[in-house]
């Protein structure tokens, strides 16, 4: 085997495990899922919303929509990862919640289209 090959399995052997986690109570993964959720959630917990980008509010500020209802969302150019998002296209944002005195929005870490 080459030292080439060695370096690839290394690394291939890496992201497999990077990837698996436990996921249930008690676990980091513990996160919200809703909208509404957010309003009543801890700073910095972890958020997996899904639902539509509906206005832009102000620079990197958006309302975002789901069915429980509406969250202010921060989301910096970068965290679109090269996507064009509409208010009619499905998406997934990965975050945390952003506490700031009595208001809570969250602070996007990725934006994900949806199919």
């Amino acid at each position: 085997m080459t030292v080439r090959s060695i370096l690839a399995l290394f690394l291939l052997s890496l992201s497999l495990f990077t990837s698996a986690e436990f996921v249930g109570p008690g676990s980091a993964s513990d996160h919200i899922t809703q909208a509404a959720q957010v309003k009543d959630a801890k700073d910095d917990m972890p958020v997996r919303l899904e639902g539509y980008l509906v206005e832009k509010i102000g620079p990197e500020k958006y309302h975002f929509k789901d069915a429980s209802g509406m969250v202010e969302v921060e989301i910096d150019a970068e965290d679109f990862n090269g996507e064009t998002v509409t208010p009619e296209m499905r998406i997934q944002i990965i975050g945390e919640v952003d506490k700031d005195g009595r208001k809570r929005s969250v602070d996007a870490d990725l934006i994900k289209v949806l199919p």
